[in-house]
């Protein structure tokens, strides 16, 4: 009998609400307290016990810092009373999430979009802004948002990215092969059985090529005369669905159509 493969971690987050009170807490007792030192100097300046220099200096630092701290603070309330408790969990056989005492279980089979819409500055390994969203819609219709409240946006897309790829790719196959159905991934971009349709031009599987180019999906089209490909449209890849999901699936789909029109051409010259 076999044993069941324990799941492996790729990523966590904990979100919780009373962090961001005890930060604010923190920010506005910070804040407080500089807008003491700067009443302080303030006192003391007109009292002539420092130099005016010193006190004009002291209180230019204090103001910037209530001003900062005061920020802190509203921040974190905001924070506070807009985001909820969370907990999620995703391993390479799925993930499950914990929002407002109930946990969602999926694998990764049920996903059925990844949207890649996560952005930001880095230096190093440490974010410095991020902002925009990983969005993964299941069966059924549920999505989850994984925002940089979750933590560093490049890691998580780096643990599940290959597993997302994966099985949209392994989805939208089947509903091509099986069910003849087109899937919708742009507001321009629909994948057909026979090929891609961008705008209103139809490109064939086998006279297209396609890429991802740092963040742009690009899709070429073979010229009849010369043999060359030719960039037709690249679309912005955080815009699109299921990008490496549609990259595994167009590389073998492509592969087949090309060996299946050059065993075709064979025949007929043998004839």
């Amino acid at each position: 009998m076999a044993v069941p493969k324990k799941p492996k971690l790729l990523f966590q987050a904990v979100v919780e609400r009373k962090r961001y009170v005890r930060r604010g807490l923190w920010s506005l007792l910070a804040a407080v307290a500089a807008a003491g030192a700067a009443l302080a100097l303030e006192v003391a300046g007109g009292q002539g016990i420092i130099d005016p220099t010193l006190q004009t200096v002291g209180t230019a630092v204090g103001v910037a810092a209530v001003i900062a701290f005061g920020l802190r603070t509203v921040l974190n309330f905001w924070y506070a009373l807009r985001r909820r408790t969370e907990r999620l969990r995703f391993y390479d056989q799925g993930f499950a999430w914990e929002c407002g005492g109930t946990t969602y279980k999926y694998r990764w089979s049920q996903l059925m979009t990844f949207r890649e819409g996560g952005h930001g500055l880095y230096l190093g390994r440490r974010p410095i802004i991020q902002w925009g969203a990983y969005r993964l819609t299941m069966q059924g219709g549920r999505s989850f948002r994984v925002t940089p409240a979750h933590g560093d946006l490049r890691q998580f897309g780096k643990a599940v990215r290959r597993y997302a790829a994966h099985y949209t790719g392994v989805r939208m196959s089947r509903m091509l092969r099986d069910e003849e159905q087109p899937v919708k991934l742009h507001r321009r971009l629909v994948v057909w059985p026979g090929g891609i349709e961008i705008g209103k031009t139809e490109i064939p599987w086998a006279e297209m090529a396609i890429a991802l180019r740092g963040r742009r999906l690009v899709i070429q089209r073979r010229n009849a005369k010369t043999g060359r490909f030719r960039t037709f449209r690249s679309f912005d890849a955080r815009s699109v669905d299921n990008v490496g999901g549609l990259i595994e699936l167009a590389e073998v789909t492509i592969q087949n159509h090309r060996r299946a029109q050059f065993n075709q051409a064979a025949r007929q010259e043998a004839r």
